[in-house]
């Protein structure tokens, strides 16, 4: 999966208080299902191990930015400290 341009989040009064976000391009596209071919039957297979590995790239990325979310409720409150 490609990734497109990142994000660099400054999170306190320091130039080095940075939080870098790595964004993911999601587009189907990129991702390779955007002509699936589904005809003949033996396309079907492949089609399937596409639309899953998808699937688990998806799950990934969405595990990924939640770790992002959780870092930032706890970068938040620092943040309002100051």
């Amino acid at each position: 999966m490609e990734t497109a341009q990142d994000l660099l989040l400054q999170i306190g009064a320091n130039q080095e208080n940075q939080f870098p976000i790595d964004l993911t391009d999601a587009r189907t596209a990129v991702l390779g299902i955007e002509e699936l071919i589904i005809d003949p039957c033996d396309k079907v297979e492949i089609a399937i191990t596409l639309v899953d590995e998808t699937i688990n790239t998806a799950n990934t990325e969405r595990a990924k930015y939640g770790v992002y979310q959780n870092a930032l409720k706890h970068i938040n409150p620092q943040c309002r400290k100051l």
